[in-house]
């Protein structure tokens, strides 16, 4: 089944999986599903470095692909 996942959530794969729920993260886990991630998380996540709210180790875009390598998550692109 497919789900769009949020920004937070997609933070919280890059390392910090102790804050999903345990129903998010069996969700995540089950092969069977889809996971998709907007290409506005991407804008999200850009901002609040640019800002200083939120420190990366790595740039943004390569956060963005190499995380959703590893978890199966597709990146839609935001379309009229």
């Amino acid at each position: 089944m497919p789900a769009l996942i949020d920004t937070h959530t997609f933070l919280w794969l890059t390392g910090e999986t102790s804050k999903l729920s345990g129903n998010a993260l069996a969700y995540i886990e089950d092969e069977s599903n889809e996971l998709l991630l907007s290409l506005a998380s991407g804008w999200e996540i850009a901002i609040k470095v640019s800002l200083g709210k939120l420190k990366l180790i790595t740039p943004v875009n390569e956060l963005l692909s190499a995380v959703a390598d590893a978890a199966a998550v597709e990146i839609i692109p935001i379309n009229l």
